[in-house]
């Protein structure tokens, strides 16, 4: 069998691809992610590089496990051909193989994935793949979040960021989230911190301050920074439902953290968070 499906109870969570030539280690890994107490929605397999790149190109992926060795498509030339291509190069990979070369293990590491040797215990296997998870996320993609809030304070506050002085950040004490669904789903979190919502508010609108509408003003905030950064990190073509702000955060294991910036403004910060799992 080249290809399989196992769906799991819920409906919400990742996508994670098992590709090895060996039903076993297939069934075993399989297994072991299934009693994770990872999101997962479904774990789909191949017995082939070939078939894998194919379920990869068709599929959201959240996370790969690839073998090396395997007929038609081995793993590391189907992982410089995940790396190459602009849609797939983002999928974090765990390479999980009985290869013991320290050039070829470079050479992994070298293509942005992870690796695990064979045979593995199942508790490692999965402090692995929650390591992989953890270190997909891209400073680019924190460059980009800063990019789209600092655009939206300066559009609807009139606020331009200031330089980070590499000062210690204070504790936020207020946090508005705004679930998103539709092609992806996850939230947008801004954490506020010495902030004045009030003089914000104010800002927004062209008047004096008002504490008022502090409330007010933090919500509409995450709710135009959400708006923003979507197009921005899944494409402009992509539609989305937006729920209404709701103060306080959200389990990270709703989504995880797929980018974070600080934006520093005078007295205090903006930390915000993207959670999810990108194209």
């Amino acid at each position: 069998m080249n290809s399989a499906e196992r769906t799991m109870e819920t409906t919400k969570g990742m996508t994670i691809v098992v590709i090895d030539d060996s039903a076993v280690t297939r069934s075993v890994v399989s297994r072991a992610l299934g009693l994770s107490g990872l999101p997962i929605a479904r774990i789909l397999e191949a017995g082939d590089g070939e078939s894998g790149l194919e379920i990869l190109r068709k599929e959201t992926v959240s996370l790969a496990l690839v073998d090396l060795n395997m007929p038609k498509l081995g793993g590391m030339e189907l992982l410089e051909r995940v790396r190459a291509d602009d849609r797939l190069r983002r999928i974090p990979i765990l390479v999980v193989s009985t290869e013991g070369s320290d050039t070829r293990i470079a050479r992994i590491h070298s293509l942005c994935a992870r690796f695990l040797r064979k045979p593995f215990h199942p508790e490692a296997l999965i402090e692995e793949v929650r390591a992989t998870l953890a270190s997909a996320r891209s400073t680019v993609d924190d460059a980009r979040l800063y990019q789209v809030t600092a655009q939206v304070l300066d559009e609807l506050c009139f606020l331009i960021p200031e330089d980070d002085d590499g000062s210690p950040l204070a504790e936020e004490e207020r946090v508005v989230t705004v679930r998103y669904a539709g092609p992806a789903k996850g939230h947008v979190s801004l954490l506020f911190a010495g902030v004045d919502l009030a003089a914000l508010a104010g800002d927004m609108m062209g008047m004096d301050p008002d504490p008022s509408l502090a409330d007010d003003a933090a919500a509409e905030l995450t709710n135009v920074v959400c708006g923003h950064a979507l197009p921005e990190f899944y494409g402009k073509e992509e539609v989305f439902r937006l729920a209404p702000p709701r103060p306080g955060l959200l389990s990270v294991a709703d989504a995880p953290v797929a980018a974070e910036a600080v934006v520093r403004l005078r007295g205090g910060h903006i930390r915000v968070r993207l959670h999810g799992w990108l194209p």
